[in-house]
């Protein structure tokens, strides 16, 4: 079994190509792929196929590519694994460089700790803090609002068609908000628009790592799939979105 799950949505087209090679090796014939949630469209080059079970996004070797194992290479290989599990047990490095080089001047480190701790609870000290706190969090608030702004203005830019300049300032607010989905859905979008469908599905990927049950994301990635001709994937992706809205009205 082997999990590489949200890994190959962030890499390009031949990364993924040589990741997906080093993973075929890897895999037994009988072995199971789990990939992430995200990571369903991604093509695997005709090596794996889904294994259909609800729920579970896992990959076999498809038949025709399984390698058979000389009888010479399944001995090497038990070989090489008797050879590993009977190394003896090392400590640590840590525990090693302490039992051979004890720590010196502990106590006068003890002591600058507790000189530290008297001045740091002093009245004048908490205030400072305190001050310094308040501070920090309306920083943080304008900063936030000033994003919210940014990500508005590049919905603004594409929808007066200004593409460009609107993956421009999607992108720069990715650098300060990694994690928000809604911006890569817009991204994507913009892409679409664009016709650079590779990366727009880069970005709807990423979206729904991000956010499982985003519907804008899985519904452009059906309709990506369904425009490449595969009519497959595009289904699984559209029995997805029919899975979660059937919770959402329960």
């Amino acid at each position: 079994i082997i999990f590489c799950r949200n890994l190959l949505i962030y890499l390009d087209k031949s990364s993924r190509f040589r990741a997906i090679q080093l993973l075929d090796r890897l895999l037994m014939p009988k072995g199971l792929l789990f990939v992430g949630s995200a990571e369903t469209g991604v093509r695997t080059t005709n090596r794996f196929v889904s294994v259909r079970y609800p729920f579970a996004f896992a990959y076999q070797k498809v038949k025709d590519l399984r390698q058979p194992q000389t009888r010479n290479s399944q001995q090497g290989r038990r070989r090489n694994w008797e050879t590993s599990s009977s190394l003896p047990s090392h400590k640590s490095p840590v525990t090693l460089i302490h039992s051979l080089y004890p720590i010196q001047g502990q106590n006068q480190d003890q002591e600058q700790d507790q000189e530290y701790q008297t001045r740091s609870s002093s009245p004048s000290a908490l205030v400072n803090r305190q001050s310094k706190g308040i501070k920090q969090s309306c920083l943080q608030r304008e900063l936030e609002k000033g994003q919210e702004s940014l990500l508005e203005k590049a919905r603004r830019l594409a929808n007066q068609g200004n593409l460009e300049e609107a993956v421009t300032l999607c992108q720069t607010y990715l650098s300060q908000n990694l994690t928000s989905a809604e911006a890569y859905v817009l991204l994507g979008e913009v892409h679409q628009a664009l016709g650079n469908d590779e990366q727009a599905e880069q970005c709807f990927q990423k979206a729904v790592y991000l956010k499982p049950n985003s519907y804008e994301a899985l519904f452009h990635l059906a309709l990506l799939q369904e425009n490449r001709g595969d009519l497959a994937k595009a289904t699984v992706i559209r029995q997805r979105i029919q899975r979660l809205q059937n919770l959402k009205s329960q």
